[in-house]
């Protein structure tokens, strides 16, 4: 696989997040508990159910159903906004074909806001490798 400059990392994450998002359960999402159901994850309104992550006894199911609601598609879609806005925005300045810096005005490239997007789309880009 060639190798893949920053922007082209950050709008290939950026894809397949909205490849993901575009045919899920809308958000936003809640987590809830009870006896009969354990923990789940549905919409706020009630009128999808999305994940259970196991009975109410067990150690990391409420946590884990509070995670996934957190991360709803809305979520993922601002992510995503971010990842492409940071490549859109920090494009590498060049001299003689070497990049010199961020046209944002940070002396070096990848600047800071680029590699704290890249350490994110990594991540999301890491899972389906």
């Amino acid at each position: 696989m060639p190798l893949l400059t920053p922007a082209e990392e950050l709008r290939s994450a950026a894809l397949y997040i909205r490849r993901h998002a575009a045919d899920v359960t809308p958000g936003p999402w809640k987590s809830e508990a009870s006896v009969a159901h354990g923990h789940r994850v549905g919409t706020v309104d009630e009128t999808n159910w999305v994940a259970w992550t196991g009975e109410t006894g067990e150690e990391s199911s409420a946590r884990d159903a509070d995670w996934i609601a957190l991360f709803h598609p809305m979520v993922g879609l601002g992510i995503a906004d971010w990842l492409e806005n940071a490549a859109d925005l920090h494009t590498p300045r060049h001299h003689n074909d070497v990049p010199v810096g961020c046209c944002c005005g940070a002396g070096d490239f990848p600047c800071n806001d680029v590699r704290h997007a890249l350490a994110v789309a990594r991540q999301i880009i890491r899972g389906v490798a």
